[in-house]
C-alpha cells in the first residue's frame, strides 16, 4: 500500500478514534462509579480501518478485547478501570497513527488533481523496465496530446521504497480520459481472460481442432469489436466531432490513438500494473476511474450502457 494511501485512511479515521472519549459522561450504577461511552459504532469501524494496515496490531488487538466488542449498540456503561484502560490504548493509538501522518505529510508535498498514480508490475531486468515504460508513454501520449484535451504528460515522482510512479497529465479533461481509458483496458483485461477460459474448458472436452480454432477466431474478432466500441464511447464523450462541409465527422485517426491506448492499458494491467488517480482528486475525477473492486468484477461501459438501454425499454 503506497504511504500516501495509508495517511489517507489514518487521517479519515482518527476522528472516530477520539470521539467515544471526549465527553464521557459519569454515573453512579448501585453505588459504583460507572463511564457512558457513545459514538461505538463509528469507533469500531475506525479501528478496523486502522487494523487492515498492520501497522497497530498490538493495540488494536488489545482494543478488540474490550467489553464494547460484546454489544452491537452504539451505547454502552463501563466500569472505570475498563474505560480508563480503553481509553489509554485508543489515545496511545490516535498519537501513533497521527504521528505517522505528521511523517508521511513531511516526505509528500499536496498531490495535485492532475495527477494520476500508477503501480508498476513486477520487472526484473532493464528490458522488462524499460518495455512497461514505453508501454505507459504510449498510454498516456497517444490519448492526451491532442487539441481537445490539450494535455501534457510528465513525471511527478516516485514513492519511497514502491513500485508506484506518479504522473502530471496537464489537466482534469486528461485526468478523467485517463480514467476512462483504464476502464476500457481493465474490460478488455477481464474479457480475454474470460475468453482463454472457455478455450481450456473446450480443449479438456476434447473440442476438434477445427472447431476449437473457429472459437479461439471468434474470441479474436469479439475483443477487437469490444476495444473499438470502448474507443468510440470514450470519444463520444470526451472529444467533438469535425466539421466538413457542414457535416459532423468522427475523427478516425483519434479513434485509433484511443483504441492504442486502450490495448497498451490492458498490456500494463494484465502484467499486474495498477492506475489509480490522486487521494486527493475530485468526485467528479474519481468517478471517471473503476472503484477500487475486485478487478474481475469490472465491467465493460459500453456492457452498461447496454443493459441500462435495455432496462429502460422494458419499463
Amino acid at each position: 500500500m503506497r504511504l500516501s494511501e495509508i495517511s489517507a485512511i489514518i487521517s479519515d479515521n482518527i476522528d472516530g478514534i477520539y470521539k467515544p472519549f471526549r465527553e464521557p459522561r459519569t454515573i453512579t450504577i448501585s453505588g459504583a462509579q460507572y463511564s457512558r461511552v457513545s459514538h461505538l459504532n463509528n469507533f469500531k469501524s475506525s479501528i478496523d480501518k486502522l487494523e487492515s494496515l498492520n501497522l497497530f496490531n498490538y493495540l488494536t488487538d488489545e482494543i478488540k478485547k474490550s467489553l464494547i466488542y460484546n454489544v452491537g449498540s452504539d451505547t454502552i456503561d463501563l466500569a472505570q478501570t475498563e474505560y480508563n484502560k480503553l481509553e489509554r490504548f485508543a489515545k496511545e493509538l490516535g498519537f501513533l497513527a497521527s504521528s505517522m501522518v505528521t511523517s508521511i505529510n513531511l516526505v509528500f508535498s499536496e498531490v495535485p488533481e492532475d495527477e494520476v498514480s500508477v503501480k508498476l508490475p513486477k520487472f526484473q531486468t532493464f528490458n522488462e523496465f524499460f518495455h512497461i515504460l514505453k508501454t505507459l508513454q504510449k498510454a498516456f501520449e497517444q490519448a492526451v496530446y491532442n487539441s481537445t484535451i490539450d494535455g501534457t504528460v510528465t513525471i511527478g515522482g516516485f514513492e519511497p521504497g514502491s513500485r508506484w510512479i506518479n504522473f502530471r497529465v496537464g489537466s482534469q479533461a486528461a485526468v478523467t480520459l485517463i480514467g476512462s481509458l483504464v476502464w476500457a483496458g481493465i474490460s478488455i483485461s477481464n474479457q480475454i481472460n474470460t475468453n482463454a477460459h472457455q478455450e481450456e474448458d473446450l480443449k479438456t472436452k476434447g473440442l476438434k481442432n477445427e472447431y476449437l480454432s473457429a472459437v479461439m477466431e471468434a474470441n479474436i474478432k469479439q475483443i477487437d469489436l469490444l476495444i473499438q466500441s470502448e474507443a468510440e464511447l470514450i470519444y463520444k464523450e470526451r472529444f467533438s466531432d469535425s466539421v466538413d462541409n457542414g457535416i459532423s465527422k468522427i475523427d478516425q485517426e483519434q479513434v485509433e490513438k484511443l483504441k492504442l491506448s486502450i490495448k497498451s492499458f490492458n498490456e500494463i494491467i494484465s502484467m499486474g500494473g495498477e492506475v489509480h488517480p490522486a487521494l486527493s482528486a475530485s468526485d467528479s475525477i474519481k468517478m471517471a476511474f473503476p472503484e477500487k473492486s475486485p478487478i474481475n468484477l469490472i465491467e465493460s461501459r459500453t456492457k452498461q450502457l447496454g443493459k441500462n438501454a435495455g432496462t429502460n425499454n422494458d419499463q
